[in-house]
């Protein structure tokens, strides 16, 4: 038995997992989908610089794993990169629920939260948008559906280029 059952703080470990979900997991669904492009020996979805009536979205789910410890904050990244000729930094906008057996897997977003990331120097440089405050799973609410997308038409979205998300990860901690 762990040592966390038995009240012996000395025996806890607190471990970081995350859950990575590549762009083949992500679908561009919609009325303003992004666009998969060739990518290095993969591909990404590639989003515009848009005006804010014509931003791109792609979306996908998970399920959460049984063991989060919830007194721990989960962290959210989109991964995503740039030519590297266009200097300057990307908003993304997470809407997203959390969806228990028997709910409707249509419903609206309990929660929208943005994150910015500074494109690299380097071409094609990998870059993580921290998205934080995303609210943990309940016991019963496991599949967490998402949308993901590009604010391109918002003041502090930098570059005037294209983007190319990479993927997404969930960041969240267990108690072993």
């Amino acid at each position: 038995m762990s040592g966390c059952w038995t009240n012996n703080p000395w025996k806890c470990v607190n471990l970081t997992r995350e859950l990575w979900l590549n762009v083949a997991g992500l679908k561009a669904a919609g009325a303003k989908p992004a666009t998969e492009v060739p990518h290095g020996l993969d591909t990404s979805w590639q989003f515009a610089d848009a005006i804010e009536a014509n931003q791109e979205s792609v979306s996908g789910r998970m399920v959460a794993p049984y063991n989060i410890d919830i007194n721990i904050p989960l962290i959210g990244y989109v991964g995503w990169s740039a030519d590297g000729v266009s200097p300057g930094d990307v908003k993304w906008q997470v809407d997203y629920n959390w969806t228990a057996i028997g709910e409707s897997t249509i419903a609206a977003a309990d929660e929208t939260l943005t994150g910015i990331g500074t494109a690299s120097a380097t071409p094609n440089g990998l870059v993580l948008a921290e998205i934080l405050g995303i609210n943990h799973p309940s016991i019963t609410k496991r599949c967490i559906t998402f949308k993901i997308t590009r604010l391109s038409g918002d003041v502090l979205d930098t570059i005037a280029d294209t983007t190319e998300l990479i993927g997404v990860c969930l960041r969240y901690n267990v108690l072993s």
